[in-house]
Order: structure tokens, then C-alpha cells, then sequence
């Protein structure tokens, strides 16, 4: 995928457990990909929503079903949900509580004060340094 280039991508929605009835499996969005913003991380693409506002829509790579571009090809192969790859990890906080870091299905979370809120936190970064390095 090239920045600038417009894409379709179907987005697999995760809310789906407690709102089967209604929501459905998967979303389809429509965009100009474009350069990521900076709160947003590696692991996420940034597009247009082609709404007058100027919306960013940012979508996690391992949410995405497929990617298709405008010319009709496909733009990306979509990345493989690994349930395989869940782990967990204890982490000892830097005022001697420990803390659960964990990494389900591609997403990465904490159970520290900052995680519960859905923000980053160092117990994560310093775990997600580990494993790539």
C-alpha cells in the first residue's frame, strides 16, 4: 500500500460478542490511505473517511479482512489472527506492584491503571521492546 493511494478495506468488528443481533461481522471503508498520525501506532493504518469533516479513520492491521485498491487489485495480504500467539506476562511495576500484560489476538493491554483506561503504558512498551528485539 502507498500512501495517497485510495483503498477499500473490510474491517473485521470486534464489539460483535454482545451486539450479534444487530451489528455485523465485518465493516467496509473506502479512503485515501494516508501517513500515520502520530499517536497512532505500527501496528495501525491511517485513511481518509471522505467525510466533509476531515475524519481520520484509524484501523488496526490485525482487524483487517482485506484491502483492495482502487485499480481493483488486491493491496495487502491481510495478516493471519493468530490465537496461537497469546501470551501473557508479569510485570513488576516501578512501586513494587506487578502488573499482567498480555497480547491476545494481536492486541496488546495491561491491567496497570493507564491500561484499564485503554492508553498506552510503559509495562507494555517495555514488553513489546523485548519481544522484537
Amino acid at each position: 500500500m502507498k500512501i495517497g493511494e485510495e483503498i477499500t478495506v473490510e474491517v473485521r468488528n470486534t464489539n460483535v460478542s454482545y451486539m450479534a443481533r444487530w451489528w455485523p461481522a465485518t465493516s467496509v471503508y473506502r479512503g485515501q490511505l494516508v501517513e500515520n498520525l502520530p499517536w497512532a501506532s505500527k501496528d495501525e493504518i491511517c485513511m481518509t473517511s471522505r467525510r466533509a469533516n476531515g475524519f481520520i479513520r484509524i484501523i488496526r492491521r490485525d482487524n483487517i479482512v482485506s484491502v483492495v485498491a482502487a485499480s481493483g487489485g488486491l493491496a495487502e495480504e491481510p495478516q493471519k489472527n493468530s490465537q496461537a500467539a497469546d501470551q501473557e506476562w508479569q510485570v513488576a511495576g516501578s512501586k513494587g506492584a506487578s502488573y499482567l500484560v498480555s497480547r491476545r489476538g494481536g492486541r496488546w493491554s495491561c491491567d496497570c491503571l493507564a491500561g484499564a483506561h485503554g492508553r498506552a503504558c510503559k509495562h507494555v512498551a517495555g514488553i513489546k521492546d523485548q519481544a522484537e528485539a
